[in-house]
């Protein structure tokens, strides 16, 4: 699955004025079993001349794990 592991960065256009729009075709998009993680999202406004609501955006993400990953009491942990 692109974007499991690793991420993925998607640089792109849609037809709405709302963020949360496009955080929720992404997701949609992407098919992940337990939604995205987005570690960036930008947009910006790039409306037609004919009034259409545009956003252009930038979006760097991974798929969501099931559960979040805990470290077991005693463990070192690494940062």
């Amino acid at each position: 699955m692109i974007g499991d592991k690793q991420g993925v960065s998607m640089t792109g256009f849609m037809k709405t004025d709302s963020e949360d729009e496009v955080r929720r075709r992404l997701t949609d998009r992407m098919r992940c079993p337990h939604g995205l993680e987005f570690a960036s999202l930008t947009t910006r406004r790039a409306d037609n001349k004919l009034g259409t609501h545009i956003l252009q955006y930038q979006a760097v993400m991974r798929c969501a794990d099931a559960a979040p990953r805990q470290t077991p009491p005693g463990s070192p942990t690494t940062s």
